[in-house]
């Protein structure tokens, strides 16, 4: 199950990610997603809309994610992953891990991110989630 990264590497990408949205409605966007070291993850999105019907949305989703170079690739299994709480399937997901490059000595600041970069899933296609340390 394990991908191409080093040992280091992979430490690097294991951890919460977190995104979350605000606009002038006060309407709330939020996504979470956890690597775990076991190679699982667990997705979470959470939206409140003031107009909406319902106001309040969350979405669930989990299933086992692999790396090679740069690119994190998650699969969800349909019989195993997906149930009554976890309904999105991440199969066929790739993020990009961004991160500042240790050779980089400058003070300039780049923040650890997952890039998602497409998915069957339309609404996390091209959002960027912050690596919370």
């Amino acid at each position: 199950m394990c991908g191409s990264l080093l040992f280091s590497q992979k430490d690097e990408v294991i951890g919460k990610y977190y995104l979350e949205l605000l606009n002038n409605e006060n309407n709330i966007i939020r996504y979470r997603l956890e690597l775990r070291p076991d190679y699982t993850f667990l997705f979470h999105a959470y939206n409140n809309r003031k107009k909406s019907n319902p106001a309040v949305l969350n979405k669930y989703g989990k299933g086992i994610w692999n790396a090679s170079d740069k690119v994190i690739s998650f699969m969800t299994d349909k019989e195993k992953d997906i149930d009554d709480e976890y309904q999105l399937n991440f199969t066929d997901t790739r993020a990009r891990f961004i991160q500042k490059h240790p050779r980089n000595k400058t003070k300039s600041s780049i923040a650890t991110k997952l890039l998602l970069l497409e998915s069957e899933i339309p609404w996390i296609s091209k959002i960027e989630m912050f690596k919370l340390h």
